[in-house]
């Protein structure tokens, strides 16, 4: 449904957290970390966030320091 919402959208950066990668790095509360995965996009959704630890921190951290970008986390 959010592919569709967001069909046409440029700047969005799609992370899944069933991916351990992406999960370790986003899992690194550290503000240049989390600026680095953002970089220049606008709308970041990050799925299955609650295979995160700390989801709810990394959340506030985004969204307290990042104000120009959008972020839209989705779970099971």
């Amino acid at each position: 449904m959010l592919r569709h919402i967001f069909q046409g959208v440029d700047d969005i950066i799609w992370l899944n957290a069933d991916e351990t990668p992406v999960r370790e790095r986003l899992e690194i509360l550290e503000l240049n970390n989390l600026k680095s995965i953002v970089g220049n996009y606008r709308l970041m959704v990050i799925d299955e966030i609650q295979r995160i630890k700390n989801a709810g921190l990394l959340l506030k951290l985004l969204v307290d320091n990042l104000k120009e970008v959008q972020f839209v986390a989705t779970g099971s």
